[in-house]
């Protein structure tokens, strides 16, 4: 789906949306994929607000969100043959067989059209608002939600901001994917099994980060925690990344010869340090990548190329591959495994490639805004937000099995797990479901 035809889809859809709620508030549509292209019909429709900027240099990967949100709206709309009470029915079982529609509205690119076009949006009378990636963007409709208290699902935005309780809108605003802060505590766990049942001997590590206010705080916890965890931390290297030469900070990283590298890092300073660490046959035993850039096809391709097999990160996506070990987790590992090969198929057939983790946060984002909806037994705003606090709801197609928010908005039930590019592939090698084990050390 490209941006030209989601604009024109907008327009289409605000003015259904105006029409509808003027006149019949308990009517819906019944397009199958949730665009609101369709007749009307006297099944209620869930409407979701989505917001995300359509120009910029995100534009490309916002049209891949957009698509997860619309093939999540096509396995709650229409019945699917899986093994997912959700996807099995034809809408919402447990909400009169409503249905979702998905409302997508441009942000813009400042804070100050973000929360124009929230407010938009809420005037016109969507239950939840979603997106926008952006964690700046994302920031700012938080703000307009908590003023308006309408309840607010974020997939995929990343900045340990958001859910600090310091923002003032924690009780509208619920975040799915992992903060940064967790991202670290999992990259340690997994170092410290590493250590123990490899002998690998690591002591020291140096930090890139890029310097803006996300990564930098990122850089600074991580700093923190490294040293608590009695690792000498022999470099941390602040860069630009818009530069287009990353050897000196490469080089700065290089200099101490640190056992592993972490990289707080969007894809392309990651690819180009990357090039940079390769150009100076700089193997360390393990680099470990915070933020999107390491879930890109395009990180992923560079690697390939090169060659390098020491690149870990974080994934949502379920490895069809993983194998813990542990037969308990055999059943969830398959119903994950199974439920994603059938939503990327999906996915692949509008997007023409294969979804990353931030499209699955998304995906996620709009699949917990029906499970909301049906819980609570209402589409009112207050009952919403209670209920999105109060409920555990089920994630049978992650391999964390479930999502649930705490009184600061963020999922504390990790919804990701350590990742290794091996062969130019992902390959699972850690995760908390089974934390006394360690594919990769065994």
């Amino acid at each position: 789906m490209n941006t030209a035809m989601a604009k024109i889809r907008l327009l289409i859809v605000g003015a259904l949306l105006l029409l509808l709620l003027a006149g019949c508030s308990n009517e819906a549509t019944d397009s199958s994929d949730g665009t609101g292209i369709g007749e009307v019909t006297e099944i209620e429709t869930i409407y979701i607000g989505a917001l995300f900027p359509s120009s910029g240099a995100q534009a490309e990967l916002i049209d891949d969100l957009q698509t997860a949100m619309l093939v999540a709206a096509e396995l709650i709309n229409e019945s699917h043959d899986l093994d997912w009470d959700l996807a099995q029915n034809a809408g919402l079982a447990g909400y009169g067989k409503a249905r979702v529609e998905i409302i997508f509205a441009d942000c813009g690119v400042t804070a100050a059209t973000a929360r124009e076009a929230a407010e938009r949006l809420i005037d016109q009378g969507v239950s939840i608002i979603t997106g926008c990636y952006d964690p700046i963007l994302t920031e700012a409709v938080a703000e307009v939600c908590q003023q308006r208290e309408i309840p607010m699902i974020c997939g995929s935005a990343r900045s340990d901001r958001l859910t600090d309780g310091e923002r003032g809108f924690a009780r509208v605003f619920n975040h799915i994917g992992m903060s940064a802060k967790e991202e670290t505590e999992l990259f340690l766990q997994y170092l410290n099994q590493y250590n123990l049942t490899s002998g690998a001997g690591i002591s020291s590590a140096a930090i890139a980060y890029i310097n803006n206010e996300t990564s930098t705080a990122a850089a600074e916890y991580l700093e923190t925690r490294l040293n608590e965890s009695g690792l000498d931390v022999v470099a941390v290297v602040g860069y630009d990344a818009s530069s287009s030469d990353f050897v000196e900070p490469a080089s700065k990283m290089i200099a101490n010869a640190p056992d592993v590298i972490f990289q707080i890092s969007s894809t392309g300073d990651l690819t180009g340090m990357a090039e940079a660490y390769h150009g100076a046959a700089f193997t360390p035993a393990a680099a470990f990548c915070y933020s999107g850039g390491f879930q890109q096809a395009e990180f992923l391709q560079t690697v390939r190329q090169l060659e390098e097999n020491f690149y870990n990160g974080i994934l949502v996506c379920p490895d069809l591959l993983y194998d813990d070990g542990d037969p308990e987790n055999e059943d969830a590992r398959e119903q994950a495994a199974e439920l994603f090969l059938y939503i990327d198929r999906l996915y692949r057939e509008q997007a023409q490639h294969g979804m990353d983790s931030a499209a699955y946060l998304e995906f996620a984002s709009i699949i917990v805004a029906a499970q909301v909806v049906e819980a609570a037994g209402t589409t009112d705003a207050e009952t919403l937000i209670a209920t999105l606090k109060e409920t555990t709801f089920s994630a049978p197609y992650l391999f964390s099995g479930a999502i649930s928010f705490n009184g600061q908005g963020q999922n504390t039930i990790c919804a990701g797990y350590v990742a290794l590019i091996e062969d130019g592939v992902y390959r699972w090698v850690f995760s908390e479901l089974n934390a006394g084990q360690n594919s990769s050390a065994q």
